[in-house]
This record gives structure tokens, C-alpha cells and sequence, in this order.
């Protein structure tokens, strides 16, 4: 979450909006991200070719993605406004 929440600052300009949540979907909990617009995402942005946030979002979204499928869950990457990530993990 740290790192979410350092690429929004990092990558929105000063006063964005940054919004997290979380909640209950089974034997998940999904805690989320989402701030800023997807031009000011880490470029480019095509998931169709990263799903997994992997080298398209650069090194964190990919240490993210590594660190949720450690802890047997998942990240999920959405593109549009706002940017937005999603960890799926185990309850």
C-alpha cells in the first residue's frame, strides 16, 4: 500500500485527490488505490500486454503485483480516470 500511495503522489501533481478503500468479496479482502488520471499514470499503459503491472508500469507496480502473488493474492491494474489498483488477498 506504501507503494501505491508514493506513486500517486508521485506521479499526480500537488492537491490530487487519492482515495483507498477496502472490502469484503468472499474469502477476499480487496484494499484499493486510485488517484490522479491515467496521463499521469507511470507510461505507457497498455494491459493488455502487462496484467500483472509488470514492466509496462515500471519497477513498483511490478514489486506490487510480486509482493500480492507472495502473499497468495493478486494486483489488479485498472487504466482510466482515476488510475486505480487493487490487491486481492486471502483472508
Amino acid at each position: 500500500m506504501n507503494n501505491l500511495l508514493a506513486n500517486c503522489v508521485r506521479h499526480n501533481d500537488p492537491g490530487c485527490t487519492i482515495c483507498l478503500g477496502a472490502r469484503a468479496e468472499g474469502k477476499w479482502l480487496v484494499l484499493w488505490v486510485e488517484g490522479g488520471t491515467v496521463e499521469k499514470a507511470p507510461q505507457p499503459v497498455d494491459h493488455s500486454l502487462e496484467p500483472d503491472g509488470g514492466a509496462a508500469h515500471g519497477t513498483g507496480l511490478r514489486l506490487v503485483a510480486q509482493i500480492a502473488a507472495a502473499h497468495g493474492g493478486k494486483a489488479v491494474f485498472s487504466s482510466g480516470t482515476p488510475y486505480r489498483c487493487e490487491l486481492w488477498l486471502p483472508v
